[in-house]
């Protein structure tokens, strides 16, 4: 069976068995059209993802409920940890066994510093890149992990004074992939020079 996407393990048995697209919820077997229907659906669910994400607490329950949210009418298991190993190319993110326990680590150290409230822009920055590292590291969701990873740094941004500009027409897709990928491998500078690009102090909006 060819999977449509190299995430996913041989094993996942949300993949439909002939199209080898993931199972959804008003059962489309084309990948193109899956997108497209997701894209629409994702888009409508925004306004109310974001402002549950501008009322409760940053933690790792907020981000599978904006996950929840934001998928509630493409998958079912929208906001569910995954439960399947997956990789990226050379990229392996964390076992399905481990995800949880690692999250609240996470989310801990993400207590401990304040969330990264009152640091200058620069060190905002590397932090920033180290977060996002460390989440992407965990890829919680079989789809979608990296638009509300998204969603969820953006309101780390906005609660201490700082938005991202993910769509800066000078900052591409592949820029992006790049520095992720670098960072996962321990060059953490690339992704911190990227945040370095799109992050903006709030006042000078």
């Amino acid at each position: 069976m060819k999977k449509s996407n190299s995430y996913f393990s041989e094993q996942d048995q949300q993949y439909q068995a002939i199209s080898g697209v993931l199972k959804n919820i008003p059962a489309i077997d084309d990948q193109k059209n899956l997108e497209e229907f997701e894209s629409r659906a994702t888009t409508l669910r925004l306004f109310e993802t974001e402002e549950f994400i501008s009322k409760n607490k940053i933690d790792f329950e907020m981000w599978k409920n904006i996950h929840k949210i934001l998928f509630q009418d493409v998958y079912d298991w929208a906001g569910q940890i995954r439960n399947v190993q997956m990789s990226k190319g050379s990229t392996i993110f964390a076992h399905p066994q481990f995800i949880e326990k690692e999250a609240n680590k996470i989310f801990c150290n993400l207590v401990g510093e304040n969330f990264l409230q009152n640091l200058a822009h620069k060190n905002f920055c590397q932090r920033l890149a180290h977060y996002h590292t460390e989440l992407n590291a965990l890829h919680p969701f079989r789809e979608g992990t990296g638009r509300t990873l998204k969603l969820l740094l953006n309101e780390i941004a906005r609660r201490s004074n700082f938005y991202i500009t993910w769509e800066d027409e000078k900052v591409t897709v592949e820029k992006y992939l790049a520095a992720t990928i670098a960072a996962h491998n321990g060059e953490a500078k690339i992704l911190e020079f990227f945040f370095d690009e799109i992050v903006r102090e709030a006042k000078n909006a």
